[in-house]
């Protein structure tokens, strides 16, 4: 699982329920399909409807109360924030059940990455390679664009030591408090990751495709109970 800083953000009561579908993608020795879409604020309704869905506890036993309460803070908010016009959003389904979201503001010189949070859609299992897929995305984006950099704030204390994580994807640390981590990739750091993720991650494009129904597409966790 993957985290950045909590923010508060503003409440969103939108009415549209769609996305539009951009790349397919396979994991290297898994038989699942992952799917990643563009969605915009107009799609709130749905992302809520998701995040009422989702029973952290349940779904995943075993964290301290602390991990959750950041966990779902984090969640909360990053469904919040796609509400926000300035931010591009990414949703990522496995198996058509929704497992993460990630969203971001690519500026001319910098991507922010605002947040990233995947999660389990089945009771005690993570989903393999959610937030190496999410950020697969973000690097093909980032590679071509005039930004130099993507910079993230990590949590220090969030569930599953998102630090070392990014770490390992080639962020780098430039400091920060007791709460979160500065940090940040450049180009030739992403083009490594991508080269790293061609080893067990397969995509394939998805162009000018309509919106999606994700009421006759997806499927919300609990409808699986």
């Amino acid at each position: 699982m993957y985290f950045t800083k909590y923010m508060q953000v503003n409440s969103i009561n939108n009415t549209s329920f769609t996305g539009i579908p951009i790349s397919e993608i396979k994991v290297k020795g898994k038989n699942s399909i992952y799917k990643l879409y563009d969605i915009s604020p107009k799609d709130s309704p749905f992302l809520n409807r998701m995040y009422d869905s989702i029973n952290l506890k349940k779904n995943y036993p075993g964290l301290s109360e602390k991990e959750y309460f950041l966990w779902q803070g984090l969640l909360k908010t990053g469904v919040e924030n796609a509400a926000n016009s300035d931010k591009k959003v990414l949703l990522e389904t496995y198996d058509n059940v929704p497992c993460g979201i990630l969203n971001y503001i690519a500026g001319s010189k910098r991507y922010n990455l605002s947040y990233i949070v995947t999660f389990p859609t089945k009771p005690k299992e993570k989903v393999p390679c959610a937030g190496q897929i999410l950020f697969n995305e973000l690097f093909k984006r980032f590679i071509p664009d005039s930004a130099n950099f993507i910079e993230l704030q990590a949590m220090r204390e969030a569930p599953f030591s998102p630090v070392t994580k990014y770490l390992r994807l080639g962020f780098k640390m430039h400091g920060g408090d007791s709460i979160s981590e500065e940090m940040s990739i450049g180009k030739d750091g992403a083009a490594a990751a991508l080269a790293k993720q061609k080893e067990f991650l397969t995509s394939k494009v998805l162009s000018n495709q309509p919106d999606e129904d994700f009421d006759k597409t997806l499927h919300l966790i609990d409808e699986l109970a």
